[in-house]
Parts: C-alpha cells; sequence; structure tokens
C-alpha cells in the first residue's frame, strides 16, 4: 500500500463518520501538502451539492494538511454562500495563504452579519482584518485604512 493510498483511506472514513476528529488529526500528517488535489476536489463537491458536513471537516482537513494558494478559489466560493457556518475558519485559511487574489472576497465577507454572529462586534469582520494585514499588499492596506477610518466597530 502506498502513503497516499492509506491517507485517503484515513480521509474516507473521516469523512464517513468512521474516524473520530481527534484520531484523524493524530494519524493525518501535518502540513504535507500532500492531499491538496483530493481536499479541494472534494471541497468542491461538498461546494456544489451543499453538504454543510463535509465542508466542515473538510476545512479541518485543509488545515491539517496546510494550505497554499490553490485553495484560494474554493475557499473564496465558500465565503459568499450563507448555508454553512465555516466562514470564520475561512477567513483563517485565507490569512494562512496570504493570497492577494483574495483580498476582494475578503473585503466582501467583511460586511456581512452572519445569523450566528450575536455579539456586538463581528468576529467574521475581525478576522477579515487581520487576513488583510496578513496578505499586506498595497490593495489591503489601503482597505484596511478605509476600516480605520469607518464608524464600524470590530
Amino acid at each position: 500500500m502506498t502513503e497516499d493510498f492509506i491517507s485517503d483511506d484515513i480521509i474516507d472514513q473521516y469523512l464517513s463518520g468512521k474516524l473520530s476528529i481527534s484520531d484523524f488529526l493524530r494519524k493525518m500528517p501535518k502540513k504535507s501538502f500532500r492531499f491538496t488535489d483530493r481536499i479541494i476536489n472534494l471541497l468542491e463537491i461538498a461546494y456544489q451539492q451543499r453538504i454543510v458536513g463535509n465542508v466542515e471537516l473538510l476545512i479541518i482537513a485543509a488545515s491539517a494538511d496546510g494550505v497554499s494558494s490553490k485553495y484560494s478559489g474554493i475557499l473564496c466560493n465558500l465565503l459568499k454562500e450563507g448555508w454553512h457556518e465555516k466562514h470564520e475558519d475561512i477567513v483563517m485559511l485565507l490569512e494562512d495563504i496570504k493570497d492577494p487574489n483574495t483580498v476582494d472576497c475578503i473585503i466582501s465577507a467583511i460586511y456581512r452579519k452572519m445569523p450566528w454572529d450575536n455579539d456586538d462586534y463581528s468576529s467574521l469582520g475581525l478576522k477579515c482584518i487581520w487576513a488583510l494585514g496578513a496578505i499586506g499588499n498595497e490593495k489591503a492596506i489601503g482597505h484596511l485604512k478605509e476600516l480605520a477610518k469607518s464608524k464600524v466597530e470590530y
């Protein structure tokens, strides 16, 4: 058996509920970037079919495996959707990726008020601000300066 086959089996067991999150994280190689294409493919399927549970599980898998700019497209697509509750985790992954191409999708998310976000301030908005700071290009910094002038509290 190849190492990739074993890991694919682990991902399948995790998605089917046969492997707990803690067991999955213990067995999954950390930040190996070996399963990027598989996880992105499964995220695309979960996005197209609106499979909330798989989005949640695959965001954890992506974080464990490591993320790169290959994830930017699917993560931005998921960030626009309201049928799941992983927006904050998605923004944290985008912060790790630091892809300048994600600035617009992060800016769009910063103004979204999620039904489950009952705080006086937006925790999603705060995470978006951190992500823009991590990206740090001229466009991101420009948006941060505009946000600093606004009366909206984060």
